[in-house]
């Protein structure tokens, strides 16, 4: 019986992976979908499963943690991850090299080209170049696993810039701008530029 979606024969499911594949999705070669999420963040069967749309390409290399969810029309080029209950939404793109970490929700028709670690929002219609990454302030590596704090939330419209590095738990208003290479420790208003 021929499936409805493509699987390429390199592609690896680990093993007591749940995976629910859409119609006219390809997976490519080397992908590796289903990791165990080393913190255990997915507590049970159903939070485990990897959702994938319909019409959705993965390249070569790209790795799914367990509980991932990636939704209609999504193109995850080469070398890309996607951490576990991380929601990449429809239309959005997560160009070569992209990291998409743990607890990421990220809204239709955006573009991700950089790290984004775990607890960040994401809006629509977004370009993402940079980093998104939370704060660690405590200096004793025995908490590290225990404190998860939030990173930063990024309204609608937003851009990014190559190398922009983004810290903690602010916001980046509706439309605003941050340039490339710029550090960002503070909330940024709707429509600003900054950097």
């Amino acid at each position: 019986m021929k499936t409805p979606y493509k699987l390429a024969k390199t592609t690896k499911i680990e093993r007591g992976a749940s995976v629910a594949i859409g119609e006219n999705t390809y997976i490519m070669d080397y992908c590796v979908l289903g990791i165990k999420n080393p913190w255990n963040i997915c507590k049970t069967k159903e939070q485990k499963i990897i959702r994938i749309g319909k019409r959705c390409v993965i390249y070569p290399w790209s790795i799914l943690y367990e509980g991932s969810e990636i939704r209609d029309d999504v193109r995850i080029f080469e070398r890309s991850l996607v951490g576990s209950r991380s929601v990449i939404g429809s239309k959005s793109r997560l160009v070569y090299g992209s990291q998409v970490h743990d607890n990421v929700i990220i809204g239709s028709c955006t573009t991700i080209g950089g790290f984004i670690s775990d607890n960040c929002k994401i809006g629509n219609n977004c370009f993402i170049y940079g980093s998104l990454i939370h704060r660690h302030d405590n200096r004793d590596h025995g908490k590290w696993d225990e404190i998860d704090e939030i990173g930063p939330t990024i309204e609608d419209n937003v851009f990014v810039g190559w190398g922009a590095i983004i810290v903690g738990n602010i916001k980046i208003g509706k439309g605003a701008e941050i340039k490339p290479c710029a550090f960002v420790t503070k909330d940024v208003a709707a429509g600003k530029r900054y950097g």
